[in-house]
């Protein structure tokens, strides 16, 4: 008979295997002096655990010093309760806005800061991911091929090579690529094709004949590209002509020359100065759009205020906080303005609209503990839970066990935060290959059902530490899941507040669970007693 597992013998430990198990588990340690010591140490960590347990609580024997931690945690709660609210109050001042990091603006700041550090300042970490990313498919590759010539020698030598060619090749363009702190185009040049830049600054004073991707933190196009821009950064300013279209993602887009087609921006703001033109149509989706310019087709706007001096050949169409049509705007078509009151749109006399006006009043959202449908979501939502608590309590007692316990520990935090994190990075870059794809969404799978049992094994913790059961019995880690869940669920609606919480739910639910995980499957190694 074969070595069992250290989970199986960690669970014998625990007195958790059925007796057919626990019968053939000591025979095997009767014959075998290493699998004794492993047991032996386990029991050792077993007494240490149980010695600090019994001290900790007799340093607090009395029952209104063991409620202290319950009273704690709802003095917290009632903190981060509070601390929401006026989170809340922030959020509906609009003076005040710019100070709430959970607001709209807010959160693009912060969205767009975290891009630009990834992109200019943490160029080691993506190194890192991509490295770590392509061993993992040449591991896969390689096993699974060898696995297949085990059985197919002659015919599998060639999907070996095959194999392997996929997991190294990256996706091929006829492009020019450019990089450097920064890039010039000078004006007596002309780039045939495609170019790629990426640095620090971009400046285009020649001819790009045909599509200019830019990466960087500014970028100025005085020249002339006869494709598409696409640009991905801080700062772009076109003071030249552009003959495709305009695709931004980053903060700010100021235009002062032409663009022949339409302008996408994912952006903080796009600024379109006296002098402009843009021949197609501008969809902003960021903060702010001041067009001053001229637009030959339609405006569509979706973010904080839009501001219109110039002309705009068909219709202006803005959701926004704030519309404002200033004297000697000119809008060929209809202007219609989703807004939340009446004032919040301005048209000054000196506007001229050729179509009609109109004003749509958003209703403000209704809060959602109204609807019957967050209710009913809720209950799946908790029915789900025990139902999956009572599947892992029954085909894998000791995993579940062990990873609710290993939730307390300050290790699962810092392991949860760099699963959650990286994870997706690894994942993306996976993906980029033809081979990778597939290992990519069973990967997404993977992580998806990673953050759903994260947060049941932190409601399982939290209700095993209040209720405190004398034993692990299913009864009562199912009864001590629902109580944690609920608990949770209380917490994730504090506003702004709980999302904080979620995702340190998140952090340390997966860390618990990678790293009994690790432990689960590590080789089993012969420890002596200690």
């Amino acid at each position: 008979m074969g070595c069992f597992t250290e989970l199986n013998y960690s669970m014998y430990v625990d007195q958790e295997l059925s007796a057919e198990e626990t019968r053939q588990v000591e025979i095997h340690l009767a014959a075998c002096s290493r699998c004794s010591a492993l047991v032996s140490a386990l029991r050792e960590e077993a007494r240490v655990l149980m010695e600090a347990f019994r001290e900790s609580e007799v340093v607090a024997p009395s029952p209104s010093w063991r409620l202290a931690p319950v009273w704690a945690g709802l003095a917290g709660a009632a903190a981060a309760a509070v601390l929401g609210v006026a989170l809340e109050w922030l959020a509906s001042a609009p003076a005040l806005n710019w100070l709430n990091p959970f607001s709209p603006s807010g959160q693009l700041n912060v969205l767009f800061e975290f891009l630009f550090y990834l992109a200019f300042n943490a160029a080691d970490l993506v190194s890192l991911a991509g490295t770590a990313a392509l061993w993992t498919i040449m591991f896969v590759a390689a096993t699974s091929a060898m696995a297949l010539m085990r059985r197919r020698p002659a015919s599998s030598v060639g999907l070996l090579g095959v194999v392997v060619a996929l997991a190294l090749s990256t996706p091929a363009f006829a492009l020019e690529t450019r990089g450097g702190f920064t890039v010039t185009v000078p004006s007596a040049e002309t780039v045939e094709g495609a170019l790629v830049a990426t640095g620090e600054n971009v400046q285009v004073d020649g001819t790009v004949d045909g599509d200019l991707i830019v990466w960087a933190r500014s970028a100025e196009i005085r020249g002339k590209v006869s494709g598409d821009l696409i640009f991905g950064g801080e700062r772009a300013e076109i003071s030249g002509v552009v003959d495709g279209n305009v695709y931004h993602f980053g903060r700010t887009l100021h235009v002062r020359g032409n663009v022949s087609r339409s302008i996408y921006g994912f952006n903080q703001s796009v600024i379109l100065e006296p002098g402009s033109r843009v021949g197609a149509d501008v969809h902003s989706f960021g903060q702010s759009l001041r067009s001053d310019g001229a637009v030959s087709r339609s405006v569509w706007f979706y973010g904080e205020s839009v501001r219109v001096k110039g002309s705009i050949g068909k219709n202006l169409l803005a959701h926004g906080r704030r519309i404002e049509l200033l004297a000697p705007a000119r809008v060929g078509g209809d202007v219609i303005a989703h807004v939340l009151r009446q004032s919040d749109v301005r048209i000054e006399s000196g506007v001229t609209i050729g179509g009609k006006t109109e004003t749509r009043l958003v209703p403000p959202r209704a809060s959602r503990f109204t609807r019957p449908k967050f209710y009913f979501w809720v209950v799946v939502n908790l029915l789900g839970a025990m139902l999956l608590g009572f599947a892992a309590l029954t085909l894998a007692p000791g995993f579940f066990h062990g990873s609710v316990q290993a939730v307390g520990s300050w290790r699962s935090l810092g392991v949860g935060f760099a699963v959650l994190v990286a994870a997706p990075i690894a994942m993306i870059i996976v993906a980029i290959t033809l081979i990778g794809l597939p290992i990519a969404l069973i990967a997404l799978a993977l992580y998806l059902l990673g953050l759903y049992a994260a947060k049941i094994i932190v409601g399982a913790y939290l209700g095993r530490a209040l209720l405190k059961p004398s034993g692990a019995t299913v009864g009562g880690t199912l009864l001590a899941l629902l109580l944690g869940m609920l608990i949770l669920f209380v917490l994730f609606q504090i506003p702004y507040i709980g999302r904080v919480i979620h995702f340190v739910v998140f952090c340390f639910g997966l860390g618990a669970l990678s790293y009994h995980l690790y432990r689960a499957v590590r080789p089993q190694q012969s420890r002596p007693p200690q």
